[in-house]
């Protein structure tokens, strides 16, 4: 049994989805560091907001704290689309090779030469 969970957890499959995930952790400090850091700032001084300040409030919710999360959401998410259009740009998809009617035609032609 152990000797089954030491093949599973070693498969080069589950260790790298773990380094994924483990940089995709890393990865989210840094733009939640950059959205908290430098863009909400940026936007709280040019609308003159107060930064972190629970705002509007309907009863016992915190409407503002909700519009402030939901804004830092959509900022988490543009900052990531724009980063995968640079990565996308960086490192283009391979050229696609031939299809496989292109390759039993070949390998037709060269049977047939023989």
């Amino acid at each position: 049994m152990l000797k089954g969970l030491k093949d599973f957890l070693f498969r080069p499959q589950v260790i790298a989805i773990a380094l994924g995930l483990i940089f995709a952790a890393a990865l989210g400090t840094v733009i939640a560091s950059l959205v908290g850091d430098i863009i909400m700032p940026l936007i709280n001084s040019v609308f003159g907001l107060e930064p972190d300040a629970p705002g509007l409030m309907v009863g016992p919710m915190l409407v503002g704290n909700f519009i402030n999360t939901l804004i830092n959401f959509l900022i988490v998410g543009t900052v990531l689309y724009f980063l995968s259009q640079a990565a996308d740009r960086m490192y283009p998809p391979p050229a696609a090779g031939p299809t496989q009617e292109e390759l039993l035609t070949e390998i037709r032609d060269l049977l047939g030469k023989r």
